[in-house]
């Protein structure tokens, strides 16, 4: 599979985050994310990126206690983390794959890994906005060159979000979300200096996407894999979890380093074809609301 190459430094938007976050608008919810338990009592565990009819998109470390309890209850089309709503879809996952099996707290580039799902769902078909779900878009081949390299002035609307702790130390039933304003690579990590509104990731929310608005298409830049204490004393005498998060600086897993092991575990289960053709269908669907353009 051809890569696409990202190059991510200083961005700008206008809405907060997880902590000193704002909650996204149930009609503007994004149909890619998803929200995933390891039981069957609806108890949130971590975000997620749907990227195919029968694969989710998350952290590693999230995966850790799967092998524990053998599958996932995930929750496609999720809004409120704790209730069930008459638009949720769920479906099992008995089959995933977790990168990197040894946790680290300073590397988080191989903080990855996927979910298959028992059954599939249907994508970029559903008319009613309401069902409808819309993989993100990662594979480069809908891009008319072999490689893209995106300047930071080409990103619009760059956003996380999730459903992690906010500022009162509370998991946020409501999705909420956050602009980065500035933001690097480093070795296959992503490295988030500033947000608008000063927001943190937060725990609850690994797994969740960095997505990146080009031309109004919606491109996967990686997931979140954690934090990376600024002062590793702080850190450790804070007794508040979300506190801490105020100490590290947020990490995501870059999913151009990802995708050459992504794609060789997809084809592993035969589902590579599957894949390809529903990112190819909804880069469609996206195009369709801009005008049938590419992205430039």
């Amino acid at each position: 599979m051809k890569l696409l190459i990202v190059v991510a430094l200083c961005l700008h938007g206008g809405t907060a985050m997880i902590l000193r976050g704002s909650s996204v608008k149930r009609s503007q919810a994004p149909r890619w994310m998803v929200s995933y338990h390891t039981d069957t009592q609806h108890q949130f565990n971590c975000g997620g990126t749907l990227i195919a009819p029968r694969i989710i998109h998350t952290a590693g470390h999230c995966l850790r206690k799967a092998e524990r309890d053998g599958h996932f209850v995930v929750t496609l089309n999720d809004f409120l983390s704790d209730t069930p709503e008459k638009s949720e879809l769920k479906r099992t996952g008995s089959d995933w794959y977790l990168r990197n099996k040894k946790h680290s707290t300073t590397d988080k580039a191989d903080d990855y890994g996927l979910i298959f799902l028992d059954k599939p769902v249907s994508v970029c078909e559903e008319e009613e906005y309401d069902t409808l779900l819309a993989p993100i878009i990662i594979d480069s081949s809908i891009f008319p060159n072999e490689t893209a390299v995106l300047e930071p002035a080409s990103m619009m609307g760059c956003s996380i979000t999730g459903w992690g702790l906010n500022e009162k130390g509370r998991y946020d039933p409501p999705l909420r979300q956050a602009r980065p304003r500035k933001m690097y690579t480093v070795r296959g990590m992503i490295y988030v200096v500033k947000y608008d509104n000063d927001a943190r990731a937060c725990n609850g929310d690994s797994g969740s996407p960095l997505v990146c608005k080009i031309m109004n298409i919606p491109v996967l830049m990686g997931n979140v894999a954690g934090g990376i204490a600024i002062d590793d004393e702080a850190v450790q005498e804070e007794k508040e979890d979300w506190k801490k998060c105020d100490l590290r600086r947020d990490v995501y897993s870059y999913i151009t380093r990802q995708m050459p092991v992504l794609e060789k575990e997809i084809r592993k289960r035969d589902m590579w074809d599957e894949f390809v053709q529903a990112q190819r269908r909804c880069a469609s669907y996206y195009m369709s609301r801009n005008g049938n353009k590419w992205i430039h």
